[in-house]
């Protein structure tokens, strides 16, 4: 897959976290289920996580920052979950640093997801960087990823957390 595709198909996963967030009512949006965790948490976890997933991707294609990496890979673990584009359910805890507020509100989450379409936004027609692009970040559990591994674990992510929002209507 290209990173063209990759962005293409965070854009429409932006889309649909856009479409989540406006249709529940409040009490909807913020009744817990499942794991304990209501859909404005999940949304919170997720935009968070997507935000600093396209933080890293433009810090990679910049190429200027002393934390990028000159090697290493995604964990075995991290390499099937890009290769299948899934998330096993309870798979991994959130970190600390992308654990949802208990009450996220609505207005905050728009908030975040504008970020996130801004910083997708941030990388139209750098394609050609990405190919040149030899510098890694690390994720907190899958490794260390190049710039198009990180624009395809944050739209892997959040098509995770938007598939286990779907559950909170069964």
């Amino acid at each position: 897959m290209s990173f063209g595709t990759d962005r293409q198909r965070m854009k429409e996963s932006l889309d649909a976290a856009e479409a989540v967030l406006s249709s529940p009512s409040d009490e909807e949006l913020h009744r817990p289920f499942g794991n304990g965790w209501s859909i404005a948490q999940h949304l919170d976890h997720a935009l968070h996580a997507t935000s600093a997933s396209l933080r890293a991707v433009s810090v990679l294609l910049d190429d200027r920052s002393d934390r990028i990496l000159r090697e290493g890979a995604p964990t075995e673990f991290g390499t099937t979950v890009l290769a299948e584009r899934r998330i096993p359910v309870g798979a991994a805890q959130a970190p600390d640093v992308t654990r949802p507020a208990d009450r996220p509100e609505r207005g905050r989450l728009a908030e975040e997801l504008a970020r996130c379409r801004e910083l997708l936004g941030a990388c139209d027609g750098r394609a050609a960087r990405v190919e040149g692009a030899t510098g890694r970040l690390p994720h907190p559990v899958l490794g260390q990823f190049d710039a198009e591994e990180w624009l395809r674990f944050a739209d892997v992510h959040l098509r995770h957390h938007l598939a286990i929002v779907e559950t909170a209507h069964d």
